[in-house]
């Protein structure tokens, strides 16, 4: 099977998320790829020779500054990634973007969506040993 792949390096965000949300490591929605719909994703993510289980989000961020971004959140991890190049797998979506009305409803949809990334992420674990 063909996952949707790409690569970008880390750039300076809002540090809303990491205030507020969860930390991310934003993209350049640019470097999306065409065939890339706005939405929630689970992914996976590699650098420095490894893969983490990730969630995405690429869209207009309808609920926080109502820019387009292109941000992942690395499961269970904390990793300052500011300049790195990762390489970026994209497995299925989760949802499609939606607003907000308060900080809290979107926290809230948040950890779902996490969840729901890394079953999706584990349940696809055996596709890892194809990418390396």
């Amino acid at each position: 099977m063909e996952y949707l792949t790409f690569s970008g390096t880390v750039i300076k965000g809002s540090g809303l998320g990491a205030k507020e949300l969860v930390a991310t490591a934003n993209l350049k929605p640019e470097i999306a790829p065409s065939q890339l719909k706005a939405g929630v994703y689970a992914a996976f993510v590699e650098f420095n020779n490894n893969w983490y289980h990730s969630a995405l989000f690429f869209g207009h961020r309808k609920s926080v500054d109502k820019k387009n971004a292109l941000e992942l959140h690395l499961i269970n991890q904390d990793f300052d990634l500011y300049n790195v190049l990762l390489k970026v797998v994209v497995l299925s979506k989760i949802r499609d973007v939606e607003h907000f009305l308060d900080l809290q409803s979107l926290r809230n949809q948040i950890k779902l969506d996490l969840l729901e990334a890394e079953k999706i992420c584990c349940q696809n674990l055996k596709i890892l040993s194809d990418l390396t």
